[in-house]
């Protein structure tokens, strides 16, 4: 008895760690990198590997970006060009040892990897509060309700610990 409630109690850890509640799960995908979702609405931002036939990266466009609007029942949908621009776009170079160096857009000095992760899948990688991680996703908080300028309060950032492979959840204040 005492066994099935630790494992009871660690499937739904282990649930509440990848999921804001109440918030939708992404459907999974071989290729996916990691997701981003906001307190504003549950609309999701996915980023996927861009891996061809081969399962090589596409070197001038390693990460597919895409939304899916679940405000309009899950569609998929590219993003707009605002959002590439402004909020959920990368800029992204190339490394001498074949590893990707980028960012978002709208929050250039986070540094984010993407390389080849130990099961040969691509995986990305950053540093937060001084603890490296696998990103799985990245949840926003805003301060207001503008639509036009939010103002990002903190990011929640889901992942494991290469080395232990734990989940962990790093929470990253912004400075104004």
């Amino acid at each position: 008895m005492k066994a099935v409630l630790l494992l009871v109690i660690s499937v739904i850890g282990a649930i509440s760690m990848h999921a804001q509640k109440g918030y939708p799960v992404p459907p999974e995908s071989p290729d996916r990198l990691f997701y981003i979702q906001h307190n504003r609405n549950h609309n999701t931002f996915v980023y996927d590997a861009n891996v061809g036939a081969n399962k090589t990266l596409n070197a001038k466009e390693p990460i597919d970006i895409y939304r899916i609007a679940y405000t309009k029942g899950g569609k998929k949908e590219e993003l707009s060009g605002m959002q590439r621009k402004l909020a959920y776009g990368v800029t992204c170079s190339r490394l001498s040892n074949g590893t990707f160096e980028f960012c978002l857009v709208s929050f250039p000095d986070k540094k984010l990897y993407l390389k080849h992760g130990s099961d040969g899948r691509y995986v990305v990688t950053t540093t937060i509060n001084g603890r490296e991680m696998i990103l799985h996703r990245i949840f926003l908080a805003t301060k207001n309700d503008s639509l036009l300028s939010p103002k990002l309060d903190y990011a929640d950032f889901y992942g494991k610990c290469p080395k232990t492979g734990r989940e962990i959840k790093e929470r990253f204040y912004i400075k104004a």
